[in-house]
């Protein structure tokens, strides 16, 4: 019934939604956003249909893998995350070596990363890859930190419009970060579990590990990459006509926000303990913080797509007149 009615209002709004310019393909997109995070609402709210009936929230140093996470929901967050990566990497084919066009790589790669943290953490959940959750935590924690890198990057390309002297505008500084990125993902999934043992005998119990230094500096650089977006947006449009972090600016600041958010959380619950709660709680919780930052990263691509489409669309009209 649901998606019965999504139709009709479909077809009876049709005329009026042309009119304003509103394609049926964009507003098809924004109901499926709105269906999946109400789904996944859904879901956080019957944890029973997906945590296998298994819960441990006693680590003991033994291994990760409680079970007991919203691997559905983590599921959605790859997917997400793989849809927005896509959208804004043919967004950088598209604009070429331009700025833009960088700085749009810079975007597609931090993302992209966003999404291997979620991947490494499902396939510690699920014992994969068998580490103890400082393991764990220590090596998310690292793409997530490279993850943040890019977006500062490609939101400094788009600030420094007249700056001709910056180097990481040039697509040979884009592709050398990729490696980079690329480089510390795969150490982080090769290594985790051969020197599991090693780096818990040497992490646990310092002040890494009882302060939570990793969910602070976490939450710091989520901070400054969502300060870095907005000053970046500024500055984009003093000097560019092309609008394009103004599309960028309000979804991306949430979704860096939200995982700021996400790693504060994390510090109040699992490093300083100020609430004392079972880790499927917290763990819960942190799935309905991350879902909305990736759909606001979704929709900052096709925003941007469809601005893209319909300044080109308007360029051509303009030829044939």
């Amino acid at each position: 019934a649901w998606f019965r009615v999504g139709r009709f209002h479909q077809r009876t709004g049709s005329t009026q939604n042309m009119v304003a310019g509103d394609s049926f393909l964009r507003r098809s997109w924004k109901h499926g956003l709105v269906r999946i995070g109400v789904l996944s609402i859904f879901c956080l709210m019957s944890p029973s249909l997906f945590a296998d009936g298994v819960v441990d929230d006693d680590f003991g140093g033994d291994g990760y893998g409680e079970e007991a996470l919203l691997a559905s929901l983590e599921a959605a967050n790859i997917i997400l995350a793989f849809i927005a990566t896509a959208l804004f990497f043919g967004i950088a084919r598209r604009l070429g070596q331009s700025r833009e066009g960088v700085a749009a790589g810079y975007f597609a790669t931090g993302i992209a990363l966003l999404g291997m943290t979620r991947v490494f953490y499902i396939l510690a959940d699920r014992g994969v890859i068998y580490v103890h959750d400082d393991t764990l935590e220590f090596w998310w924690h690292m793409i997530f930190f490279m993850a943040m890198a890019m977006c500062i990057f490609g939101g400094k390309v788009l600030s420094n419009i007249g700056d001709e002297r910056s180097r990481l505008s040039s697509l040979r500084s884009l592709k050398q970060w990729c490696v980079i990125s690329v480089l510390v993902t795969v150490a982080a999934f090769l290594t985790a579990e051969p020197m599991d043992k090693s780096f818990v005998a040497v992490f646990d119990g310092t002040i890494w590990d009882t302060f939570g230094v990793q969910h602070f500096v976490a939450l710091v650089v989520g901070a400054l990459a969502l300060l870095h977006i907005s000053v970046s947006a500024d500055n984009h449009e003093s000097r560019s006509g092309t609008g394009i972090m103004a599309q960028l600016k309000l979804p991306l600041m949430i979704t860096y926000g939200l995982f700021a958010l996400d790693h504060f959380w994390e510090l109040l619950t699992e490093s300083w303990e100020i609430f004392v709660l079972s880790e499927t709680t917290i763990e819960r919780v942190e799935q309905i913080i991350v879902l909305p930052a990736f759909l606001a990263v979704v929709y900052a691509g096709w925003k941007l797509r469809a601005g893209r489409s319909k300044v080109q669309q308007a360029a051509g009209a303009v030829v044939r007149s």
